[in-house]
């Protein structure tokens, strides 16, 4: 049955080797959600910064 989960990942994610073990896959999700906290945590901090500074001084 390994055969047929390592041929399910090919099909699913194509990589230029046209094999992708279980690590690269892990690399690769891993990466996707490094982004995404990334990308959240600016969005969140810029959402306080712009509450903050530009609807306190609106409301002064």
């Amino acid at each position: 049955m390994k055969w047929l989960s390592k041929l399910k990942v090919e099909v699913l994610f194509p990589t230029e080797y046209g094999l992708m073990d279980s690590f690269g896959l892990n690399r690769i999700f891993k990466l996707i959600i490094v982004i995404a906290v990334v990308f959240g945590l600016i969005f969140f901090f810029f959402m306080i910064f712009k509450v903050l500074f530009f609807d306190g001084f609106n409301s002064m």
